[in-house]
């Protein structure tokens, strides 16, 4: 199973933001290691809630306001074809095999 995060903005390296990030829980874990050192590294601070991808979609699709959100492509490319992320700035930021 591939990930995809779409990047929604870009955050300015002048001064510091609040970065929220709707995430797969399948990510959990990975998240949990990189966000306190991308914080001290940039100084941004991040929020990521984490729940299942349909749900995730599903809070995208009704207008919740976002910067990054990462799903699976099968829900990034619905979500991409509602207009609600845009499908040039999606980038695979992980893949998984099943067995």
């Amino acid at each position: 199973m591939a990930v995809l995060a779409a990047w929604l903005c870009r955050v300015p390296a002048v001064r510091a933001a609040t970065i929220t990030v709707l995430c797969s829980n399948g990510l959990r874990a990975v998240l949990s290691d990189a966000v306190p050192e991308f914080e001290r590294a940039t100084g941004h601070h991040v929020t990521v809630q984490y729940s299942v991808s349909p749900e995730l979609g599903k809070r995208v699709l009704a207008g919740e306001p976002f910067d990054v959100v990462i799903v699976t492509p099968a829900l990034m490319k619905t979500l991409a074809e509602g207009g609600a992320v845009v499908s040039d700035r999606q980038t695979a930021v992980a893949r998984s095999g099943m067995g």
